[in-house]
Formats: structure tokens, sequence, C-alpha cells
């Protein structure tokens, strides 16, 4: 990533999604205050309260290397890029036209969901779960060092793990690349059955199933990726095999079509109608089920807080129910 200089800062409140991001959700009688506010959900205690946009997802120097402010940090870098996605993101709340992205919009947006996918306390959690598996399953097998147990000391394994962290994200040119060659589209839903946006926004999901590894990885086959930018828009970034698919099923309705085969009771003429809306269009009103899995992935991705225009979280208890595990963000398994 260029810019790698801007590595200081002064700023001790530090947003782990960025302000402008959330006012997107904020309430709509909160919107013209300062700030604006925004349902919250809190999957620890289940509680539901209204949150200032200026206090949601704030920690304290959590793109610092050490507790001083002046010393190492992301912050100043961070806000560089969302300020590039923050114009895009505009464009589009505005336009709803994905295909009408410059080269240099395309690349800023990319960069812009890269780095939020990397930077979320949910992202440093899971970082931190896996270092600790691995210490443990090393140990366990007898494989160790003086060397090793000093990196995974209790001095150092804080500074070490935020090192790891934080060069992640600095270094993200490849993912940035992965997310480019995807194909974009656009979600819509309406104002009062709005997205979900969560602590942690970029979702993946892939029905793809690995034996050997997770399938949620953004390079591999079946990916998909989604970040809401409004309350009723939703960016999709997602594998071209999927799109590949689709083509293959519009052909073979028009050739329903011309040999007369089908008729009102296949709906082929709805579904060849949400087709040229994903494939053409690439905006795309989404059907009430599709809602649910979107505002379900971003409670999944939560590491504590699910935000909302609306105070409509009911369901979410019900799913925390049916999957305690769900009550902090994903982890990945170390064996």
């Amino acid at each position: 990533m260029e810019n790698k200089g801007l590595l200081h800062t002064d700023v001790i409140r530090q947003h782990t999604v960025p302000r402008f991001l959330l006012q997107h959700f904020a309430i709509n009688t909160e919107k013209s205050k300062r700030g604006g506010q925004i349902f919250a959900f809190n999957k620890q205690t289940r509680r539901v309260m209204k949150m200032s946009v200026n206090d949601a997802t704030v920690h304290k120097r959590f793109y610092n290397l050490r507790e001083q402010p002046t010393t190492v940090s992301l912050e100043s870098l961070l806000c560089l890029y969302e300020g590039r996605g923050a114009s895009v993101i505009q464009r589009l709340i505005s336009t709803k036209n994905i295909q009408g992205l410059s080269e240099e919009e395309k690349f800023n947006l990319a960069q812009f969901v890269t780095v939020q996918h990397l930077r979320s306390r949910g992202e440093y959690e899971n970082q931190k779960h896996i270092a600790q598996g691995l210490y443990n399953a090393l140990k366990s097998r007898g494989i160790t060092s003086g060397e090793f147990e000093d990196y995974f000391s209790e001095e150092r394994f804080e500074q070490n793990t935020k090192g790891n962290f934080l060069g992640q994200i600095a270094n993200c040119d490849f993912e940035v690349a992965v997310l480019i060659d995807k194909e974009w589209l656009l979600f819509e839903t309406t104002a009062d059955k709005p997205f979900y946006i969560s602590d942690n926004p970029v979702t993946l999901y892939n029905e793809n199933k690995f034996s050997d590894r997770s399938n949620t990885g953004i390079a591999l086959k079946g990916i998909q990726i989604y970040i809401p930018l409004s309350s009723t828009l939703m960016l999709a970034m997602v594998c071209p095999s999927l799109n590949d698919v689709l083509s293959e099923e519009r052909k073979f309705i028009y050739k329903c079509i011309v040999n007369n085969i089908g008729g009102k009771d296949l709906k082929i003429f709805e579904r060849l109608d949400f087709l040229k809306c994903l494939l053409d269009k690439r905006l795309v009103n989404i059907e009430e089920w599709r809602l649910t899995h979107l505002n379900n992935l971003q409670v999944w991705r939560a590491e504590q807080f699910i935000f909302s225009q609306k105070d409509d979280f009911e369901h979410i208890g019900k799913l925390l129910d049916e999957c305690p595990e769900l009550t902090c963000g994903p982890r990945s398994i170390v064996s």
C-alpha cells in the first residue's frame, strides 16, 4: 500500500467501522442531529439501545502498535482510504449504477472493502484466537523453544498479535486485486425492511464445501462477499463462476420460450426478469428470504453489535438461542 509514511496519529478514539458508513443507517428522525443515532443490538447482553454514530465501534488507540498516541499507528492511513471509499459509496447510493464506476473508483472501493474486512475487532480477536490455538497445539506436541516461549509470553503476545494484525491491513494489495476481479452487483431493499450493519460488516458466504479448509476464503470458487452501503443498498462481490451459472440459466430459459416450454406455472418470465436485473443492470430488488439471509450474515459476523435504522431485532434472540456460538464473532479452528 502507498503512503505508508502516514504511520502516526494523536487520535485516541478510533472507529473500527467509519462514521460516514454508519451514518447511512442512522434513524431517520435523528439524521439531522449532529452525528445521528442508530439502534444497536448487543449480542452479549441481548439489550437494544440507541447509540450515537460517533460512539459506535469506538476503541481506544485500537490501530496503535503501542499505548502512546504518537507511536506507530494506522489511523491516518485508514482515514485516507475512508475518504476515497466514501465518495464512491455516496455515488452508488445516489445513482444505484454499479456499471458507471471508473477503474479508479473500482480500485478505491475494492481497497476500502478489503481494509474494512481486515480492520475489524472481530478479525483481531480471531487472530489472537488462532495464535493462542497454534501455541497450545505446538506445545502439546512438545514443539517449543526459548524464542517460541518468548514470542507467546504474557509481556509480548499482545504486541506481537497487534503487529501482525496491523501489518496485514497495511499490506493487502493481493486481496484488493482479488476483489477487483469479482462480479460486482447491488442489492436493494425497502426502507421498511432495512439491511443491518454490524461492527464486522464485510460478510462471506459460500455454498461450496471443501474437505480440507474453510470455504470462506476470498479467492475460493463460489465465494460471495457482501457489505451494506446504506439501510437499503448492499454491495455484492461474487465469484465469476456464479455469474456463469446464471448466464447458462438465462440461455436455457430463452430456449424454453422459443420452444413454448414452460408457461405461467413455472414463472419463467419472472425468473427471466430477475436474471436480467442481475446480469445486465446489476441492480436487484431482493426477495424477503434473501434479505433475511444477508441480515443473518451480519449477525454471524458481528463481534458484539448489530446496528439498524429500525428497532427490529426480535429474531436475533431466536438465532442466539439456536446457535449460542453466535454470541461472539466467528473463530477459526486450530487443530
